[in-house]
């Protein structure tokens, strides 16, 4: 969904995935999908992308099947670990990169190694670069 804030642009990809599916992001259709939306040209930063992702099917309050976290941070903290495996390729981490240099960069990552580096050492976690990803 495209919308509009005071970032410009503003792109919204709603995902409404269950715990036992979010090994997706490291896969091919997914990734394919993430680096056409970081080509998208008014993609400048993390204020002009959203992730978000259904609450009501990854949280224990919402169900009992397998997998589910117990709150919005957990589930998040999972997406997030799954966007630093898919980077932590070299390959993928600079197919990324060079989808849109500036969108990293505007993050303090200057280059794909950069990038592949911090995924691999595990501090792409919490790096700000990510705060695209919500749990709503």
């Amino acid at each position: 969904m495209d919308l509009a804030n005071n970032a410009g642009k503003l792109l919204i990809e709603a995902k409404s995935w269950k715990p036992s599916t979010l090994n997706n992001i490291q896969g091919v259709k997914f990734f394919n999908q993430f680096k056409a939306y970081l080509a998208n040209i008014n993609m400048q930063s993390t204020e002009n992308l959203i992730y978000t992702f259904d609450k009501r099917k990854l949280l224990t309050e919402f169900g009992t099947d397998p997998g589910r976290f117990p709150d919005a941070a957990a589930a998040q903290n999972a997406i997030r670990q799954e966007f630093q495996g898919m980077l932590s390729d070299g390959g993928k981490a600079q197919e990324v990169f060079d989808a849109n240099p500036a969108f990293f960069q505007g993050n303090n990552i200057i280059d794909a190694p950069q990038l592949q580096s911090i995924a691999t050492d595990g501090n792409l976690i919490n790096h700000p670069v990510l705060d695209f990803i919500s749990v709503n």
